[in-house]
Parts: structure tokens; sequence; C-alpha cells
């Protein structure tokens, strides 16, 4: 089965085998020229019941019988998600709530005494981003803007000066 798709911007070719990505994604149709194709075997759908079956025994619960139609729908979306970074795009499985965020990065000095953040330019100040599970989120601008260390902060990588951060990740975990 194949259908094309817009996403954050890009527009992606999904080759599957079943057709529950489609019947998914249909609010999502395109007739534009793809960016970028992913397609789906029987390996993805595998690679993803075993990582399910993991997760299930790790928080010692009984492992769900998951349909493979299923299992192909996270292979697809993890695919794209892969896939989105070389176009410039990043994209979070879940949720994230970012409110009034702001991050200053450390000056360059080799003198730990002057080290200080005061006086120094933020790279991201009072950002609010809210990006519920399945909507897709583009950050884009131009270089040096903030894009990178916004999705630092929203993946954790940097501790925000100011604000909070909350993940609630696909699993349920925050």
């Amino acid at each position: 089965m194949m259908g094309t798709y817009r996403f954050a911007g890009m527009t992606v070719r999904v080759e599957s085998l079943y057709a529950d990505v489609h019947d998914l994604c249909h609010e999502y149709r395109s007739s534009g020229e793809p960016n970028f194709a992913v397609h789906t075997t029987q390996g993805d759908i595998d690679f993803e019941r075993k990582r399910s079956d993991a997760a299930d025994a790790t928080a010692e619960r009984t492992p769900n019988d998951y349909t493979d139609a299923y299992l192909e729908t996270l292979a697809v979306y993890r695919k794209i998600a892969e896939a989105m970074p070389a176009h410039g795009v990043v994209l979070v499985h879940g949720s994230c709530v970012a409110v009034n965020v702001s991050y200053t990065y450390w000056p360059a000095t080799e003198d730990v005494a002057a080290l200080s953040k005061e006086g120094m330019l933020a790279a991201v100040a009072g950002i609010s981003i809210e990006v519920h599970k399945h909507e897709f989120v583009a950050l884009a601008g131009h270089g040096g803007c903030g894009k990178s260390t916004a999705l630092r902060l929203l993946m954790g990588a940097h501790r925000p000066d100011a604000g909070e951060v909350y993940l609630h990740l696909e699993d349920g975990s925050d």
C-alpha cells in the first residue's frame, strides 16, 4: 500500500504492508512531490514487537498482543521521525510542554572564577511550546535563532535557567 502525506512541512511517501497507517494518516494526505519516502518490512514490525515486549518485561506487565498492522504504524512513525532531522525538522513521539523557558549558555572562558551567565545574551528567552500526541510541530528560523537550543531544552539535554519543561512519553512516563 502506498500514500503521500504532509507532516511538519515535509511531504513523505509511505509504503506499507497494511492499510492501517494510511487510515490513521488520512487527514495529512498530500498530492505534493515527496521530500523522502519510508517503507516497512516484516523485519520493522518484528523490531517494534521486540521493543514493546521488552518495555512490558521491564515494567513487569503482561505483554500486549498487538497486531502487525498496529506495530507497523509505530515503525512508520519511527522511520519518519528518524528521517526528519536530515531535512531540518525534529519530531517528538509523545507530548511535551515548555512553559516560559529561558536558557543562556555559559561564556567561553578559561577563568573559572569569571564563570557567570550574568550579562550574557539568552539563547532562548521566555518560550512556551505545547505539543500533544499526534501533533506535528516544526521549529523554523534563521541560523542562530535558538531552534536547536529549544529542542535541547525540550529533550532534557539542557536545564532551563527559568521556566519548566514537562514530557509525557509514549510509554506513559513523565
